[in-house]
C-alpha cells in the first residue's frame, strides 16, 4: 500500500488529496487520506456545492494542511494529481482566477506554518484512494441534491468568493475598485 510506494520516515505525515467536480463548474467535493508513519491515521471528505475542479483541488489542499497542523510539527508530504495546483504552489505558474488567488493565499499562509512540507504531483493511478473518497462524497451529495431538487426546485448552493476585507492589504485583487 502506501508504505511500498514511498520510503516512509518515522514521524512523517503523508496526505493524499483530490478534488472533483461533476461538470466544471458543477457539484463538487474534496477528500484526503492522512497517513502517519505509513499507517492510515484519518480521512476527510467534504461536499463543496457548485464550483470548479480547481477550486475543489485547492480546498482539498487547505483541509489537508489544517489536518496536518492538528497532528503536530511533523514533516509533511501532500500528494495530488493536480499538476496545476502543484505548479501554482511552487510559483512556476501564475494564479489568474480570482477565487484561486484567494485560495492560493490561504494555502501559502498555511504552508509557512510547517518546518518541512512539500506538495508533490503524482499521477491519477497513484491517487486512486483519494479520488475514490472524493467521488463517493460527490455521489452522495449529488443524490441528496437530486432528491431536494425534485421536492424544492434547484437548491444547489454556489461557493462564493470570500470578502476582500478578509485578506487585508495582501488581497489578491486589491487593485480592483469597488466592492467585492
Amino acid at each position: 500500500m502506501i508504505a511500498r510506494r514511498n520510503k516512509i520516515k518515522m514521524g512523517e505525515i503523508s496526505i493524499y488529496v483530490d478534488g472533483v467536480s461533476k461538470g466544471n463548474p458543477g457539484i463538487s467535493a474534496c477528500a484526503g487520506l492522512v497517513y502517519r508513519d505509513g499507517q492510515l491515521e484519518s480521512q476527510f471528505a467534504y461536499p463543496l456545492g457548485i464550483t470548479t475542479n480547481n477550486v475543489a483541488e485547492y480546498c482539498a489542499l487547505i483541509l489537508a494542511l489544517v489536518e496536518a497542523r492538528r497532528l503536530g510539527n511533523y514533516p509533511v508530504n501532500i500528494y495530488t494529481d493536480s499538476l496545476l495546483l502543484v505548479k501554482q504552489i511552487e510559483g512556476s505558474y501564475q494564479v489568474k482566477d480570482e477565487w484561486l488567488k484567494r485560495l492560493h493565499l490561504i494555502a501559502t499562509r498555511l504552508l509557512v506554518l510547517f518546518p518541512d512540507v512539500k506538495v508533490r504531483y503524482i499521477n491519477r493511478q497513484g491517487n486512486k484512494e483519494a479520488d475514490k473518497l472524493a467521488n463517493a462524497c460527490l455521489k452522495k451529495q449529488y443524490q441528496v441534491k437530486g432528491s431536494q431538487e425534485k421536492k424544492e426546485g434547484n437548491s444547489a448552493q454556489t461557493v462564493r468568493l470570500p470578502p476582500r476585507e478578509l485578506f487585508g492589504e495582501e488581497s489578491p485583487d486589491s487593485s480592483r475598485e469597488g466592492g467585492s
